[in-house]
C-alpha cells in the first residue's frame, strides 16, 4: 500500500491465451498518518470450454473461474520502513464443482530517497476440495527493488525482482526499465527469465493530473499469441 493523504482506485483488464480474461479492481485510502487500508477484487475466467463424452461434436459448454477478494492494511513503522498484511477469500469453480478457502500475504517495504526495496510472502493458506482433490495454493516469495533518477525533462526508473514458488518452483528474475517525459508519457520494456513461453515485455503509460492510463504487451512463444493488459488509475 502507498501511504499519503490521497486515495487511489485502479482498474485492470487482461486478455491472454486460450480466451483467458483477468480483471482487477483495487481501492486504497488512508485512515491515519501511519495507516492505510485497501480492498481488492481479482477474477480470472475462461468461458465456453467444450464438453465431450466421446470424440466428435461438443455436447455442451462450461466456464472455469477463479476469484480472490481481499482486504489489506499497511503500517508505517518509520519514515522509511512500512509493513503490510492482506487477508483473502478464495473461490474457484470448474463446471459444477466449487471450492473456497482463505489465504494471507505478508510484506515489507523500505524507501529512502530514490531507492525502493520490497519483500513479500504470498498465498499462505489453503482451499478446500473440489470433487476429489483440493487445489494446492502456490505460496511464493518475491523480493526486489527499484531506483529512479531525473535529468532535465526525462525521468528514469530501473527495477528488478526475484520470484519463486516455494514448493519446487523455478526461480524467475524480472527486470524492467521506464523512461518518462515530463511525468506525462512513459515508455517501458522488460525481460523475464526461466519461462518456457515468454521473455520480453513492453508497455506504454500516460498520466494527466490524477489520471493514469497504462498498457502492457507480452508476446508468447510457440504460437501462443500474446497477452494484452489495460489499466486505469485515479488519484483523488
Amino acid at each position: 500500500l502507498n501511504f499519503g493523504i490521497k486515495s487511489n482506485v485502479t482498474l485492470m483488464h487482461n486478455e491472454s491465451v486460450q480466451d483467458m480474461n483477468t480483471d482487477y479492481i483495487g481501492i486504497k485510502f488512508p485512515i491515519g498518518e501511519k495507516i492505510a487500508m485497501g480492498v481488492g477484487f481479482f477474477s480470472t475466467r475462461i468461458n465456453n470450454i467444450e464438453i465431450r463424452n466421446i470424440p466428435g461434436a461438443a455436447i455442451d459448454n462450461f466456464d472455469a473461474q477463479n476469484l480472490s477478494t481481499g482486504i489489506s492494511f499497511g503500517y508505517k513503522l518509520n519514515p522509511n520502513l512500512s509493513i503490510g498484511l492482506t487477508g483473502k477469500f478464495l473461490f474457484e469453480k470448474i463446471y459444477v464443482d466449487e471450492a473456497s478457502g482463505l489465504a494471507f500475504d505478508f510484506g515489507a517495504n523500505f524507501n529512502k530517497e530514490n531507492l525502493n526495496v520490497s519483500f513479500v510472502v504470498a498465498n499462505v493458506g489453503s482451499i478446500n476440495e473440489l470433487r476429489n482433490e483440493s487445489t494446492k495454493l502456490p505460496t511464493y516469495v518475491r523480493f526486489g527493488g527499484s531506483y529512479k533518477l531525473a535529468k532535465g525533462n526525462l525521468n528514469y526508473l530501473f527495477g528488478a525482482d526475484g520470484f519463486k514458488v516455494m514448493d519446487g518452483g523455478t526461480f524467475h528474475l524480472h527486470t524492467g526499465a521506464e523512461v518518462g517525459y515530463k511525468q506525462t508519457v512513459f515508455l517501458r520494456a522488460g525481460y523475464q527469465t526461466q519461462y518456457e513461453n515468454k521473455s520480453f515485455t513492453a508497455g506504454l503509460g500516460l498520466k494527466y493530473k490524477g489520471l493514469n492510463v497504462d498498457y502492457a504487451f507480452v508476446p508468447y512463444k510457440s504460437e501462443f499469441g500474446s497477452s494484452n493488459s489495460f489499466s486505469l488509475g485515479l488519484t483523488f
